[in-house]
């Protein structure tokens, strides 16, 4: 890919289970990030509010503005992770 930045969302069952070392290919100062919905071992929650699962669902919220924004109004990569990964427990 020749973009200098990306995102990679796995909202599935077992996202987690993506052998370490390719994760690491995919994030290691590349400017990629990986968001997943689940561990290795986790079950993805499906149909939260009858539209989205919960990681969908906090994705959303992220990027309709509850995640941090930056002075002129927008959502880092990094500031939609944080707030995922705050949010899903929840």
């Amino acid at each position: 890919i020749r973009a200098r930045n990306g995102i990679l969302m796995l909202d599935t069952c077992a996202a987690g289970q993506l052998p370490v070392d390719q994760i690491s290919a995919i994030g290691n100062e590349t400017g990629r990030l990986l968001l997943g919905a689940s561990t290795s071992v986790q079950a993805a929650l499906d149909s939260y509010d009858d539209r989205n699962g919960v990681f969908a669902y906090a994705l959303r919220e992220g990027l309709q503005g509850r995640a941090a924004m930056d002075g002129d109004g927008r959502v880092s990569a990094l500031a939609l992770g944080e707030w995922v990964l705050r949010r899903v427990p929840q």
